[in-house]
């Protein structure tokens, strides 16, 4: 089921709220069905991991004025 991910570039798992909402958010499209908020996932497409940290069923190419890609997901 394709949904819309936001996640924030890091290498590191963010705990804190306070972390996770000053960090700027990056969204994609995506196909994995496995993925949930909190996930490290890693893609072939970047160079750096990315923590989910907003899921929703949105699957519009546009949101929040954005226009959106689909995120190949290598790892978990």
């Amino acid at each position: 089921m394709r949904r819309t991910i936001g996640v924030i570039y890091t290498s590191q798992y963010l705990r804190e709220d306070r972390d996770i909402h000053s960090k700027k958010r990056y969204f994609f499209l995506c196909d994995n069905d496995k993925v949930r908020v909190g996930d490290i996932i890693t893609s072939p497409q970047y160079s750096t991991p990315m923590q989910v940290v907003e899921l929703n069923n949105n699957i519009a190419d546009v949101y929040r004025d954005i226009r959106l890609s689909v995120i190949q997901i290598s790892g978990l």
